[in-house]
């Protein structure tokens, strides 16, 4: 289960991202908090998604998928709470 953050310390998971580009027609980098459990997807149109309570595995599958948009569409898109950062 996802430990809740104050509003500091959620502040610094985001500042801790470290965003990876990946080879995807739709989405451009992903990067992940494992304090919170929280995916940071950035698409080609440069709008930022995050996906709320994707375990570490699901993270770890999307970097390693011979296709990242399918894997994404699959296995991420309508399972995981998500709100748009910017």
């Amino acid at each position: 289960m996802t430990k809740t953050p104050t509003s500091l310390d959620f502040d610094a998971a985001l500042r801790a991202f470290q965003m990876k580009p990946v080879v995807s027609s739709q989405i451009s980098e992903i990067g992940y908090s494992p304090a919170y459990s929280i995916l940071r997807v950035q698409f080609k149109n440069h709008s930022v998604y995050e996906y709320q309570d994707v375990p570490k595995e699901i993270y770890e599958a999307l970097e390693m998928a011979a296709s990242v948009g399918k894997f994404f569409n699959a296995n991420i898109k309508a399972k995981y709470a998500f709100h748009r950062v910017s």
